[in-house]
């Protein structure tokens, strides 16, 4: 992933963000059995990331991921499901982590212009 937001709903999987260089991956937590622990253990081992706690920006990803996710799911007709999601996107702080490639300073003796 080099830019953009994706949102995790469920398991991350093994070997998850590795190669990440941009953008950010909020990942449900505190459901499933999944803790903070979890989701850092399921972490690529070369991944340059971070877990981190949601920001003011992340929560508004959160809002817009899912409440297009709802739209869809009204779409369909399962209005319970569109409500469970808006439910889970207000509480984006207690429900998501968010991961964030590491910032990285290029060396300007190699950096071009």
């Amino acid at each position: 992933m080099t830019s953009g937001r994706a949102i995790v709903l469920g398991d991350l999987g093994p070997w998850a963000c590795a190669g990440m260089t941009g953008g950010r991956v909020y990942v449900r937590h505190n459901a499933f059995g999944i803790d903070a622990a979890a989701i850092q253990a399921r972490l690529g081992e070369g991944a340059k990331v971070e877990l981190k706690e949601i920001d003011s920006e992340g929560q508004l990803d959160i809002e817009d991921l899912l409440g297009h996710y709802a739209e869809e799911l009204r779409a369909t007709g399962q209005d319970e499901e569109a409500e469970r999601m808006k439910s889970l996107a207000a509480g984006g702080g207690e429900n998501f982590l968010m991961v964030v490639p590491h910032k990285v300073q290029a060396d300007p003796s190699i950096s071009t212009e």
